[in-house]
């Protein structure tokens, strides 16, 4: 198990985008980690008291991210000279699919395989469950290592 402390060694995000909380199995190709959703979460910040339950489901491109974030960490984990390579960026993402929603309370887990590698490119899929119950899958993922430079904004 990879505790919160290594996560963030290994990646770059920060409060409030850093949505892994921690890594519970690691194996060639493929790692399962946690998200535990708090009520705190910034996505929450101004809304009322008296909206119902519904008004409270995380937002779908978070559980996204999250599961990018996953993806990230497995790479890492895979190739410890990714870093050293460039900027770990997400190049596109396909056959996604959602069969619940989650809440305040719920920790949701990531599961995540490296299908395919290409120089600098890599091809992920997967699942997302919380208590055992199916939550979305991932049918691709494009992760790419692009140089720094490549990622800075340019005005046209």
């Amino acid at each position: 198990m990879i505790e919160h402390p290594d996560v963030r060694l290994l990646l770059p995000h920060r409060h409030p985008m850093l949505l892994v909380d921690r890594v519970l199995t690691c194996e060639p190709s493929r790692i399962v980690t946690s998200k535990a959703i708090s009520g705190s979460e910034p996505c929450y910040q101004g809304l009322t008291d008296d909206l119902p339950t519904q008004s409270y489901r995380f937002p779908s491109v978070l559980i996204l991210e999250s599961f990018a974030q996953s993806g990230a960490l497995l790479w890492a984990l895979e190739n410890r000279t990714v870093k050293a390579r460039g900027v770990l960026a997400l190049g596109g993402i396909r056959k996604v699919r959602f069969y619940r929603s989650v809440y305040p309370g719920d920790v949701i887990q990531h599961t995540v395989q490296i299908e395919k590698m290409i120089g600098d490119n890599a091809l992920l899929s997967g699942q997302v469950d919380c208590g055992g119950r199916l939550i979305a899958t991932v049918g691709s993922l494009i992760a790419v290592v692009r140089p720094p430079a490549d990622m800075v904004p340019r005005c046209p």
